[in-house]
């Protein structure tokens, strides 16, 4: 018996480990696509303007993400000092750039202007999950917005991803 709870053990493992190994390349994949297609729109902009027609004004298919899937700085600022201004109990719904969405209420806010921002965030859907948001301010501009998941039994915080939208309402 013992021996068959061990193999149970390993394939639940190795089937985590191909979950997530096929979620990269799903993310990679929709990347990738967006890239294309923000092209595509240039192109169809450049031969719309040699018509005399207004070209389209954005060419991107997600907020504030740039061709190579980094976020603007606007966009980060913004976020911080959305965060920043939360209270105890506040409403958080953030998108991560890989897709995942996180959603929850805001339990400990540690933010200091110039310097850090630390929220934790309680899911709304299971209350052993919590997320923790964590920015620095370094060389005069505040960080991607690191999220990190911790599930009750877990050993430790497990890195997330990177936020790309958030949004944060008392």
């Amino acid at each position: 018996m013992v021996g068959n709870s061990n193999t149970n053990e390993e394939e639940s493992i190795r089937a985590s480990s191909d979950t997530r190994d096929e979620l990269r390349t799903i993310g990679f994949r929709l990347r990738e696509i967006q890239r294309l297609l923000g092209m595509r729109v240039k192109q169809e902009n450049r031969r719309l303007e040699t018509e005399g027609i207004d070209p389209v004004s954005s060419t991107s298919f997600f907020k504030d993400i740039d061709r190579l899937g980094e976020i603007s700085q606007t966009t980060i600022n913004e976020a911080v000092d959305s965060l920043g201004n939360l209270g105890l109990g506040d409403s958080v719904r953030g998108t991560l750039n890989d897709g995942t969405t996180i959603e929850g209420t805001a339990s400990p806010i540690d933010y200091t202007p110039t310097e850090h921002l630390r929220v934790e965030v309680e899911s709304v859907d299971d209350s052993s999950l919590r997320y923790e948001l964590l920015s620095h301010y370094k060389s005069g501009k505040w960080e991607p917005i690191r999220v990190r998941r911790y599930r009750t039994g877990d050993d430790d915080w497990i890195p997330r991803g990177v936020i790309a939208e958030i949004h944060a309402s008392g």
